[in-house]
């Protein structure tokens, strides 16, 4: 039986705590990006690595971080429409801004942690950018609730009245 380190134990209460304060899968996303150095590629976070050792919390942030991308990516264009919609709605900044700059400089490519398939990376740009244009030309989303394969059911015609001779 392995034995938990009670600090490392605390260090995950608050990373969850963190994750759980914010209010999508998005800001999650985005938040564990930014905790990754661009030019290592190591997870760090100041407050953190008091309670565990640098390589416990960039192990756990990177896994984090792995699992939320790949969640994310399972849920479907309409949903990321939605996610992406709350997050930019949080940010207090017009949302078409805030489309028109994501599809100018693709911040979403830094959102991709480590470790994700080339197959993987490509469909997460692709369905971003299908998200980003979606959102800048439908901002109610209502169109996208219901059913994508099928067109709606034709009314059933009423039986004309028959007329005696």
């Amino acid at each position: 039986m392995a034995l938990t380190n009670p600090q490392y134990e605390t260090m995950m209460r608050h990373v969850s705590r963190a994750l759980s304060s914010l209010p999508t899968s998005v800001a999650q996303l985005v938040y564990l990006a930014s905790l990754r150095d661009p030019y290592t590629g190591t997870y760090l976070h100041e407050g953190w690595i008091t309670l565990a050792t640098p390589e416990e919390v960039n192990s756990e942030l990177r896994r984090l971080h792995l699992k939320n991308f790949n969640d994310l990516l399972d849920s479907g264009l309409a949903e990321l429409c939605r996610e992406l919609k709350d997050y930019f709605g949080s940010l207090g900044v017009s949302e078409s801004k805030v489309i028109e700059l994501w599809l100018e400089l693709e911040p979403y490519r830094e959102m991709m942690p480590r470790g994700c398939s080339p197959l993987q990376r490509a469909l997460f740009i692709s369905q971003m950018e299908a998200a980003l244009r979606v959102l800048g030309c439908l901002p109610d989303l209502a169109v996208l609730e219901g059913p994508a394969s099928s067109p709606p059911p034709l009314p059933v015609p009423q039986p004309r009245p028959h007329l005696g001779n």
